[in-house]
C-alpha cells in the first residue's frame, strides 16, 4: 500500500505561482575558473573590466585568503555576443588558462538553513537585549 507518492510533492497554488515568480528572476551565471589562483589586483582589474560588458547584473568572486580563485558573472539573459566579449577579456588577462561554464553556481534565494540561522541569531539577540 502506497501512502503517498513522493514523486509529484503537492503545491498550493500560492506556492506554484511562487515558484513560477523566483524561475522567472533566476539569471544564468558564467563561471570562469582560472588556472592559476590570481592576485587580488590582477583579479580586480579582470573584475573592473567584466563590468563594462552588457547585460552583466552582478559579478561575485572567491579564493582563498586575498586570492581570487573563481569568477561568477551573472547576466540578464544568455547571449553569444556577451560570451565573446567575456572571452575576449579573458583571454588579454589570463594568458595561462581559463575554463568557462554556463550556468546556476550561486544561491539565487534563501534555504531552509539559511531561514534557521536567521531565526537562530534574531532569538540570540533577543536574548542578549533581556538581559
Amino acid at each position: 500500500m502506497e501512502l503517498f507518492n513522493t514523486s509529484t510533492p503537492h503545491r498550493s497554488p500560492d506556492r506554484q505561482r511562487h515558484d513560477e515568480e523566483q524561475r522567472e528572476d533566476v539569471k544564468p551565471e558564467i563561471q570562469i575558473v582560472p588556472h592559476r589562483l590570481l592576485s587580488e589586483r590582477t583579479g580586480m582589474r579582470l573584475i573592473d573590466e567584466l563590468k563594462t560588458v552588457g547585460l552583466v547584473s552582478r559579478i561575485g568572486y572567491a579564493g582563498p585568503g586575498d586570492m581570487i580563485g573563481y569568477i561568477w558573472v551573472e547576466v540578464y539573459g544568455f547571449h553569444s555576443e556577451t560570451m565573446e566579449r567575456i572571452r575576449t577579456i579573458c583571454d588579454e588577462h589570463l594568458p595561462f588558462g581559463y575554463d568557462l561554464s554556463i550556468g546556476r553556481f550561486t544561491k539565487h534565494r534563501k534555504t531552509v538553513s539559511d531561514y534557521i540561522r536567521e531565526d537562530m541569531m534574531r532569538r540570540r539577540r533577543e536574548g542578549d537585549v533581556e538581559r
